[in-house]
């Protein structure tokens, strides 16, 4: 029965050798596709490590760049900071002389008037 399905026409022998040619093929068939998994369960496997690498990655870059901007923002409040202190001494200096040329001006009018402070 077999030898007729597979085309045969039989004889001594033929049978066996025609099931073994078929098991043979489809034993080779398991090969390949059990071959396929092991190398589609591999690639996802690679693939798994590979992302997880990859997010490693990007979380590092994400907390250098966190770092440095940071360390801008810090340059930046020190550079305000002193910016205002400056601003800050500059307008007390003006303060203190324009109360000294007050005090000055005042003195002047008080000598041309002939009288004391």
């Amino acid at each position: 029965v077999l030898a007729e399905q597979v085309g045969g026409k039989g004889g001594p022998g033929y049978v066996e050798e025609t099931a073994m040619a078929v098991l043979e093929k489809a034993r080779m068939r398991q090969n390949h596709m059990d071959e396929i998994e092991r190398a589609r369960t591999e690639m996802e496997v690679k693939g798994g490590i590979a992302m997880r690498d990859s997010i490693h990655d990007l979380e590092e870059k994400i907390e250098e760049s966190e770092a440095k901007r940071e360390k801008r923002l810090m340059a930046m409040r020190d550079q305000l900071r002193e910016n205002r202190e400056e601003r800050m001494q500059k307008a007390s200096a003006k303060v203190a002389l324009r109360r000294q040329r007050q005090l000055e001006e005042f003195q002047d009018l008080m000598e041309r008037r002939g009288g004391r402070m």
